[in-house]
C-alpha cells in the first residue's frame, strides 16, 4: 500500500500477529481473528514499537533486480535500506518502518512525515509476493491510502526480507531490505 503522497508503507510489513481465523466483520473491515481484527475504527492497528531508524532511499541507475522467493522467517523486522531504480527516481522523505512476521499475518508500523500502522496477509508463489490489506490507520489528519497495486516479488534469508515492488506504469522499482533483529 502507499501512503497518499508517495510514501511506501512497508509490506516487507510489520509483524508480531495474532491467530487467524474466520467470522463474521469486525469493525476495520477484517473478519474476526484475522492480523488486526476488532480494531475500532480511527484506532492504531497494532501496538508494535517502531524500533528502527530514519532510512532514506537512494536512487540507483542500472537494472533493477527481482526476488528470487524463499521461506518467509517469523519475527521482527526493521527497514535498513531502500534503493530506487529508474528515470523518475526521486527520494525526498526518510522514514522508517518495523515489520512483525508471524505466518500468514504481517505488523507493520511506520514513521517519518506520515505515522502509521497496518496488518496484511500475505501470500506467496514463487517469488511472487501478494498483500491483502486488514487494517490501516494514519496518523495525520487529511492522509490518503491508496492500495499498492504494484507488481512485487521477494527474497526471503534467515536474517532479511527484501521486497522488490516495480512500477508497471513507469518501470520504476523499489528495493526495500528489512533485517531481522
Amino acid at each position: 500500500m502507499r501512503l497518499g503522497v508517495g510514501v511506501p508503507l512497508g509490506l516487507a510489513f510489520l509483524l508480531l500477529v495474532p491467530a487467524c481465523g474466520s467470522g463474521t466483520l469486525a469493525p476495520d473491515g477484517a473478519p474476526p481473528g484475522m492480523c488486526s481484527a476488532d480494531v475500532p475504527a480511527g484506532q492504531e492497528c497494532n501496538t508494535l514499537a517502531n524500533v528502527g531508524d530514519l532510512v532514506t532511499p537512494t536512487c540507483v541507475t542500472g537494472t533493477a533486480p527481482s526476488g528470487t522467493g524463499g521461506t518467509l522467517v517469523d519475527g521482527t523486522y526493521v527497514l535498513t535500506s531502500q534503493d530506487k531504480y529508474g528515470s523518475s527516481c526521486t527520494s525526498p522523505f526518510s522514514f522508517s518502518e518495523t515489520l512483525a512476521v508471524a505466518g500468514d499475518c504481517i505488523q507493520v508500523v511506520s514513521g517519518g512525515i506520515l505515522p502509521a500502522t497496518a496488518s496484511v496477509r500475505i501470500t506467496t508463489q514463487g517469488n511472487a509476493i501478494s498483500f491483502t490489506q486488514t487494517c490501516v490507520h494514519v496518523d495525520t489528519d487529511g492522509a490518503v491510502v491508496t492500495p499498492d497495486m504494484r507488481m512485487k516479488s521477494y527474497t526471503a534469508a534467515s536474517t532479511t526480507l527484501t521486497l522488490f515492488a516495480v512500477d508497471a506504469t513507469t518501470g520504476n522499482t523499489d528495493v526495500s531490505v528489512f533485517t531481522r533483529r
